[in-house]
């Protein structure tokens, strides 16, 4: 069930993202908040986050929505991008 509804939640995230932009770089991407959990749960996260990122950049920020958590995941997709 909470793998559909993080499914879901991402898909609909998607469908609102800007589109790449003229030259082909994409502007956008999927910043992935999941409440770090188990192992297995955790797993799932990276798993969707990967299926994701086949698409549009996508990182992952588990745990608490706390600040560093975050930033660090914009600070990556900002990387990733240039």
């Amino acid at each position: 069930m909470r793998h559909n509804v993080l499914r879901l939640a991402i898909v609909m995230g998607l469908m609102c993202a800007a589109p790449a932009e003229p030259d082909g770089a994409v502007s956008t991407g999927v910043l992935l908040l999941a409440h770090g959990g188990s192992a297995a749960w955790d797993a799932n996260v990276a798993v969707i986050a990967t299926e994701v990122n086949q698409t549009m950049p996508t990182e992952v920020a588990l745990g608490m929505a706390s600040r560093e958590n975050i930033q660090r995941a914009v600070d990556e997709s900002r990387i990733r991008r240039s």
